[in-house]
């Protein structure tokens, strides 16, 4: 295990220095030993939680501060960007109301469902 930790760190470290984000490096360690499932079972186990309950917030507040919208400066921007958060939100409102509906919700219900 400590091994394998060490590895996912070495490869983020690479893939930061090649310019990419740095957890790519941990996904492609992650890719290589998904299917020894006594492995995964045994991560999900020691480190799983501390990863969920420590890292995904730290990870999601890092890239979200580091979100700079003023690099938008013309009007061709921010149509794109309208178009691909309505896009965005639209896959994914959408569908949780339907399927709401589908369950047996009313209206309300599955519009608050899906926001």
């Amino acid at each position: 295990m400590a091994i394998v930790i060490c590895l996912i760190f070495v490869l983020g470290a690479c893939t930061y220095q090649l310019g990419i984000f740095s957890i790519f490096g941990g996904f492609a360690g992650g890719v290589l030993f998904h299917r020894h499932r006594e492995f995964v079972d045994a991560w999900r186990r020691q480190v799983g939680r501390l990863v969920l309950v420590f890292f995904l917030p730290v990870f999601f507040t890092y890239t979200g501060l580091r979100t700079n919208v003023l690099g938008l400066s013309t009007a061709t921007d921010w149509q794109w960007l309208s178009i691909i958060l309505a896009a965005a939100i639209l896959s994914k409102v959408v569908p949780v109301y339907f399927v709401g509906r589908l369950c047996g919700f009313d209206r309300n219900k599955s519009s608050i469902l899906g926001t």
